[in-house]
């Protein structure tokens, strides 16, 4: 996105940002729309450690690929190399990881739509003080 059209963005927003991704580097893809972006409120959620894939279920796919009969090798190789970086990151696992994203993600929601914004904050909170993980909240 251009700088203009991130500077119009004026809705709640929520980033999720692997520090370790290789395809989209934090300080390419990350820090430009945090700076950028109007919205209130805006979060940003930094995980130590974590690879492209860290939301995503590849480490799964990698992970159950054995099991699959006369998968080819090509396949399987391919699901390792693209869960690398997301099947552990700062001491967790990667479902332990996706637990964090899915917390940050309830709390942001619960701030954001007015839900329960006690409950929203509470949580951020308790994100804040995991190792290896920074919320950031404006």
């Amino acid at each position: 996105m251009s700088d203009g059209l991130l500077g119009r963005v004026a809705v709640p927003a929520l980033l999720v940002v692997s520090a370790a991704d290789q395809v989209t580097p934090p300080g390419v893809d990350a820090e430009r729309p945090w700076a950028l972006l109007r919205g209130r409120p805006t979060w940003r959620l930094d995980l130590e450690g974590a690879g492209h894939q860290a939301i995503s279920d590849i480490a799964l796919y990698a992970e159950l690929a054995h099991r699959v009969p006369a998968l080819p090798a090509l396949v399987r190789d391919y699901l390792v190399q693209a869960a690398a970086g997301s099947e552990a990151a700062a001491g967790r696992s990667w479902r332990q990881l996706q637990q964090v994203q899915v917390s940050a993600t309830w709390a942001f929601l619960q701030v954001a739509l007015g839900l329960d914004v006690d409950a929203g904050e509470a949580e951020a909170l308790r994100l804040e003080s995991l190792p290896g993980v920074e919320l950031r909240r404006r």
